[in-house]
């Protein structure tokens, strides 16, 4: 009974530890003079950043990225730091 009851306290501890674990967050997406533009925050820290499969940016240890990209044709990007994959819709973009 003792075990059960240690391993159930070990794994919500590690649930709550893996459910803090921050996001990426986006602080502005949009397009400009033709080209994606993307600014945001909470990456992996010097992680590479990834913007429809390709890498555009290095993460600095904080987290913080920003980059200039292809625009996708339904103004919507797959962006990741390799640990956490978000899409990201364009602000100002007209599907193709």
């Amino acid at each position: 009974m003792k075990k059960i009851f240690i391993a159930t306290v070990a794994l919500a501890v590690m649930a709550i530890f893996i459910s803090s674990a921050q996001a990426i967050n986006i602080s502005s997406a949009s397009v400009q003079s033709g080209v994606a533009v993307v600014q945001g925050g909470k990456a992996a820290a010097n992680a590479n950043i990834s913007w429809e499969g390709g890498n555009v940016a290095k993460a600095n240890k904080n987290g913080g990225f920003s980059f200039s990209g292809a625009v996708p044709p339904d103004c919507v990007g797959t962006l990741s730091d390799g640990v956490t994959t978000i899409d990201v819709a364009l602000a100002t973009c007209t599907p193709t």
